[in-house]
C-alpha cells in the first residue's frame, strides 16, 4: 500500500512532518487551499494520484472537511485518516464558546467575566449546522483519527452519537503530532521565597491572562512566598496597540501582589527562548483548547511545571504526556511551596504513548 501525507505546502507543519518521514517509504504531497479548501487543481492531483496505485491510504493534515467531502465521490476505494490538531477540530465539531461554558460551569475557581465572549449570527448557526454535517460525513468514512488527546475523541463521539443516532465506528490514536523531542536540561533556578510564574505565550485573548492573574491572586492571599510574573506577548493576538494595552492593564492589576511583573515583546531564538523560560518555575495557563503546547513542551522538557484547568485540552495533553509535571488550577492551593520545588527537580517522566507518523503504515495500529 502506497502512503501519501497531504498537507499545504504553506503549513507551518510542512518541515517537521517531513522530517519525522525521513527513513519511512511514505511520502508527502503538498496541495494548494483557497477559501473554500483544496484548489480544483490540487483535487484533480490526488484523484489522478489514487489511480497509480493498486490501493493508496490518505493521511490528511489541516485538510478541510468539504474538500473531502467532495474527494469521496471521485475516489473509488478511498482510504484515509485524519490528523487533528487544533483549529481545524473546534471549528468543525465542537463551539469554541461552547467548550468554554462547559469547562466554566464546571469549575468554580474561574470567572467568565475573563474570557471572550461572542454571539452567533443567524448565518453563522447556519454555516456551523452545515459544517458540521459535511465533517460529520466525512469521520464516519475515515479509517482513523489522530489527535492529541483521547478528551477531544470523547468530544467528538459524543457529538457523532447525539447528532446521528448510532455509535462513530472509526478508531483513534493519540499522536506526537509534529514535535520535535526536546533534550532534558537539569534547571537549577530558584528564586529565594518565590515562584515565578509564567501565564501566557501569546496575547490571544482565549488565553485569558486576566483569569490567570485572579488565581494568582488569590492564591497570595495565604502563600507564604513572593510571587513573581512573567509572560510573553510577541506572538499573535492583535497589534501593537492591543498589546500595549494589554500589557499595561496586566501590570496594574498584578502590581499589588505580585512582587515582580514582566512581558517580552520581542521575538527570541530557540536559544533566548530556553534561556528565558530557564527562569519561571510554573507555567499557569487558564485557556480551554489546546493552546502553546509547542511552547509548553520545551518548558517541561527544561525542568518547568504546567498548571491548567483541569477539563481544559491542555490539561488532558499534559497529564497523558508528563504527568509528574502537571498540575491543575486546585492543585495550587493545595500543595507547598518545597512540594512545587521538589516536583520541578525531577527529571520529566514522558510517556511515549503517542503514534508518530512514520508509524502510520503499521495498519494493525488502526486494526484495518
Amino acid at each position: 500500500m502506497k502512503v501519501f501525507h497531504v498537507i499545504d505546502e504553506n503549513s507551518l507543519f510542512k518541515d517537521h512532518l517531513e522530517d519525522q518521514l525521513l527513513r519511512t517509504d511514505q511520502e508527502i504531497f503538498l496541495i494548494k487551499k483557497n477559501r473554500f479548501g483544496l484548489t480544483y487543481v490540487s483535487i484533480f492531483e490526488l484523484v489522478h494520484l489514487s489511480r497509480l496505485n493498486e490501493k493508496t491510504l490518505f493521511v490528511f493534515h489541516e485538510v478541510h472537511h468539504l474538500s473531502l467531502f467532495i474527494l469521496n465521490f471521485f475516489i473509488r476505494d478511498f482510504l484515509f485518516t485524519l490528523s487533528y490538531i487544533g483549529h481545524e477540530f473546534y471549528s468543525n465539531f465542537i463551539s469554541e464558546s461552547a467548550f468554554q461554558e462547559h469547562c466554566l460551569n464546571k469549575s468554580p475557581l474561574l470567572d467568565k467575566k475573563f474570557y471572550p465572549s461572542s454571539k452567533s449570527s443567524l448565518s453563522r448557526v447556519i454555516k456551523d449546522y452545515l459544517k458540521l454535517k459535511i465533517a460529520l460525513f466525512v469521520v464516519s468514512r475515515a479509517i482513523a483519527i489522530t489527535s492529541l488527546t483521547q478528551k477531544q475523541f470523547r468530544i467528538l463521539k459524543k457529538i457523532f452519537f447525539l447528532k446521528k443516532g448510532y455509535h462513530l465506528k472509526t478508531f483513534h490514536k493519540m499522536s506526537r503530532a509534529y514535535f520535535d523531542e526536546h533534550e532534558y536540561k537539569e534547571n537549577l533556578f530558584e528564586q529565594k521565597n518565590g515562584l515565578t510564574f509564567l501565564i501566557c505565550h501569546s496575547a490571544t485573548d482565549s488565553l485569558a491572562h486576566e483569569q490567570s492573574l485572579e488565581i494568582l491572586r488569590k492564591l497570595s492571599m495565604n502563600a507564604p512566598y513572593d510571587i513573581h510574573i512573567r509572560g510573553f506577548l510577541s506572538y499573535s493576538g492583535g497589534d501593537e496597540s492591543y498589546r500595549d494595552n494589554l500589557e499595561s492593564t496586566l501590570i496594574q492589576k498584578a502590581s499589588d501582589f505580585s512582587k515582580s511583573i514582566s512581558f517580552e515583546r520581542e521575538f527570541l531564538d530557540r536559544e533566548s527562548l530556553s534561556q528565558r523560560l530557564l527562569e519561571a518555575d510554573v507555567a499557569l495557563f487558564s485557556c480551554f483548547r489546546d493552546e502553546g503546547v509547542t511552547f509548553l513542551r520545551q518548558f517541561v522538557s527544561l525542568g518547568g511545571l504546567v498548571c491548567f484547568n483541569k477539563f481544559s485540552i491542555n490539561f488532558s495533553f499534559f497529564n497523558s504526556y508528563c504527568p509528574n509535571k502537571t498540575l491543575s488550577h486546585e492543585d495550587l492551593f493545595s500543595i507547598n511551596l518545597e512540594n512545587i520545588l521538589e516536583k520541578k527537580r525531577q527529571k520529566p517522566e514522558i510517556k511515549y504513548n503517542f503514534l508518530n507518523y512514520s508509524e502510520i503504515t503499521d495498519l494493525s495500529l488502526f486494526r484495518i
